[in-house]
């Protein structure tokens, strides 16, 4: 996934748990090498349910990123990788 920086990246996504549980969701965008660069808010979705990630990319230098999205619940814990390429 390619984007220039001059746009922002929309990110939604549903976490489930046992029965009525809801996790709670965290990001943090990181460098090619998997090292943190900053936390990222996740936010409810505005449409529908689950969550979102609204990121702009403007401050963001050129280069391959990776954002990491976990869900943490009484059940455990599941991580999803998204990669990103943002362009000058």
């Amino acid at each position: 996934r390619e984007f220039s920086r001059t746009e922002r990246l929309l990110i939604r996504f549903d976490a489930y748990g046992p029965g009525t549980e809801k996790p709670a969701a965290t990001a943090v965008l990181m460098n090619r090498s998997g090292q943190k660069m900053a936390d990222v808010p996740v936010s409810p979705a505005t449409t529908g349910v689950g969550y979102q990630i609204d990121l702009s990319l403007n401050s963001i230098p050129p280069g391959e990123y990776l954002v990491e999205i976990t869900a943490k619940g009484a059940a455990g814990e599941a991580k999803e990788l998204v990669a990103v390429r943002v362009t000058g």
